[in-house]
């Protein structure tokens, strides 16, 4: 029996020409065919072919715009297409400029606040203790002076908790991000105790040469606060301001409080900008210099070792070491109070020397261990709904964690209110002591 070919089939039958029937397409879901005459040929419900209905996958995916509603052929006829919106409602660097700033003034007003209530308390209790000095009251005291001295280390912690209290009350600061006291290696922290005292010494040197640049400007800088006239019983309530009172309390305001509460956004940041207030705080060009440099090798300590007794025994033994070296002469003859001057600023700097090294041949992967801010950053929020309105979230963190350039640093350090009122204040102190107010 002879079978005929496929091909005979294909458009033949007995001989006769056949329409082959064309594969009918499925309707999409939710589309009915329509039949108006009775059964006769029914049309299909087609999509819209408008070139103005675009797919969502067809959308440019631009971060400055945000996409149209996305349109489905679900009718007869196209949708019309919401146009896209700019971003114009938030910007992601504005507002992370605009939070720095925010966090510069609330740690510069600190310190306003801080040298406010020291004026005011210290106006108050000087004019107390010369009424009652000249009416004989206090008679057990040396002098007006001593008894100042003695009540001025009260006076600093009291000036320097007032504010930084008010700050933490109002604000959702937590103090025990402030009050870091982790358990580590204790050579570790030693040797970073030796390199913040050698270098707190070095830091000097910039101050020197300050110093000496405007005394050949024919201007002269503003001194220390010290006695007129230093003795042997003025010395104790001297130490104990500047050994125990201020590296105590500074240490806490301006690395654990400060720096923490700029931590967020950036260590080099917050480094930087407590660093430059710790400075500005001290009113004298040359002083500045010094505790700028000092205040920032503290925060640097600070953030490696998240130990708040660390910088606070560095800058209790740097201020130790000054105090001694300068007024060793009370107690000894000259020739051996300029040989323990010699050695207690050569000492401490061939100890950093060692330190450092130390630090950089054992601790070094430690040291360098990049260690994640323990406050959470924040991140942007987009709602489908009102496309324009935010950036996308998948967006918003790539400009919002990125890097703080030191460019962007400096900038918002000159548009802080804070940081204009201590440079004029700065500046009203040299014009002051030039003018001999």
């Amino acid at each position: 029996m002879n079978y005929p070919n496929e091909t005979d089939f294909a458009g033949k039958t007995d001989g006769k020409d056949v329409e082959t029937p064309k594969e009918e397409l499925p309707l999409p879901d939710g589309i009915k065919a329509v039949d108006d005459n009775n059964g006769a040929e029914a049309e299909t419900a087609k999509a819209p072919t408008d070139e103005s209905v675009q797919s969502t996958a067809e959308l440019p995916r631009n971060p400055g715009y945000a996409p149209p509603y996305a349109t489905q052929p679900m009718y007869g006829y196209a949708p019309q297409a919401v146009p896209a919106m700019p971003y114009s409602f938030w910007d992601p660097m504005k507002a992370k400029r605009k939070l720095m700033r925010s966090s510069v003034n609330s740690a510069g007003f600190i310190l306003i606040g801080t040298m406010m209530a020291m004026l005011i308390l210290s106006a108050i209790f000087g004019a107390v203790v010369q009424f009652l000095a000249q009416a004989g009251k206090f008679d057990f005291f040396a002098s007006y002076e001593q008894t100042l001295y003695w009540f001025q280390s009260s006076l600093s912690a009291v000036s320097f908790l007032i504010p930084t209290l008010i700050f933490i009350k109002t604000s959702k600061f937590s103090l025990g991000s402030a009050l870091k006291f982790e358990k580590g290696d204790f050579l570790y922290k030693l040797c970073f105790i030796f390199l913040g005292v050698g270098a707190a010494f070095l830091s000097n040197i910039p101050g020197q040469l300050v110093s000496k640049l405007v005394e050949y400007l024919g201007f002269r800088t503003a001194e220390a606060p010290v006695p007129s006239e230093m003795t042997a019983d003025l010395l104790l309530p001297y130490l104990l301001q500047l050994v125990i009172i201020a590296p105590l309390v500074e240490e806490f305001v301006c690395r654990g409080v400060i720096l923490s509460a700029l931590e967020k956004h950036g260590q080099l940041f917050a480094i930087t900008t407590s660093g430059l207030l710790f400075g500005l705080m001290h009113g004298d060009i040359a002083s500045m210099v010094v505790a700028s440099i000092a205040g920032m090798l503290f925060g640097l300590i600070y953030i490696k070792t998240r130990n708040l007794w660390v910088t606070v025994v560095i800058h209790a033994l740097y201020n130790l070491t000054a105090t001694i070296s300068s007024y060793s002469y009370l107690f000894v003859e000259e020739e051996t109070a300029l040989l323990i001057s010699n050695l207690l600023t050569v000492i401490p700097i061939l100890l950093s020397v060692v330190a450092l090294i130390v630090l950089f041949t054992v601790y070094r992967s430690k040291m360098f261990d990049k260690r994640k801010s323990d406050t959470q950053k924040l991140k942007a929020v987009s709602y489908p709904s009102q496309p324009g309105m935010l950036y996308p979230s998948n967006v918003a963190p790539m400009y919002w964690e990125a890097p703080v350039k030191f460019s962007q640093i400096v900038a918002t350090w000159f548009t802080s209110v804070p940081v204009w009122i201590l440079i004029v204040y700065v500046a009203f102190n040299f014009v002051a002591t030039n003018l001999m107010l």
